[in-house]
């Protein structure tokens, strides 16, 4: 037969125990979350320029007239043209820009057609050890984020 005594429950040092334990592992947490941040900078900034491109693609369809995403590799910068405002990348991240190999003149960025083709490439973007690919087909115009 067990016997209770009258007093059950945990100790003071063993709550203090328990509790140590918790804020080491948050403290653990915590560094990891700020250590990953930069790489989720890249992915945002890498998905924000994807869907600038998508809408640019957009607009030159629907109003029928070419718009161009200049890309600055040296500044770290793209702009929409006509109309759009310089967008500059998270610092410590590097961006290049490879247009597709057949075109014959070297353009500055991605330029859409009314008619739904493209002067394609690839967009890389680099900061931390990580990369994200950004590549426009030009058949299709369609554009494709990989990591």
């Amino acid at each position: 037969m067990l016997r209770r005594s009258a007093a059950s429950g945990y100790t003071l040092l063993e709550l203090l125990v328990v509790l140590a334990v918790a804020g080491f592992v948050m403290a653990g947490v915590a560094s990891y979350s700020t250590q990953s941040m930069p790489g989720t900078k890249l992915k945002s900034a890498a998905q924000r320029l994807a869907d600038a491109l998508r809408t640019a693609q957009a607009t030159a369809v629907t109003d029928g007239t070419p718009v161009t995403v200049a890309i600055s590799s040296s500044s770290g910068t793209y702009l929409v043209e006509p109309g759009g405002d310089a967008t500059t990348l998270p610092s410590g991240t590097s961006l290049s820009f490879t247009p597709d190999s057949f075109l014959p003149t070297k353009l500055p960025g991605v330029r859409f057609f009314p008619d739904g083709s493209a002067a394609g490439g690839e967009i890389v973007f680099t900061a931390g050890g990580r990369s994200f690919h950004i590549t426009v087909d030009w058949l299709t115009s369609r554009v494709t984020l990989n990591d």
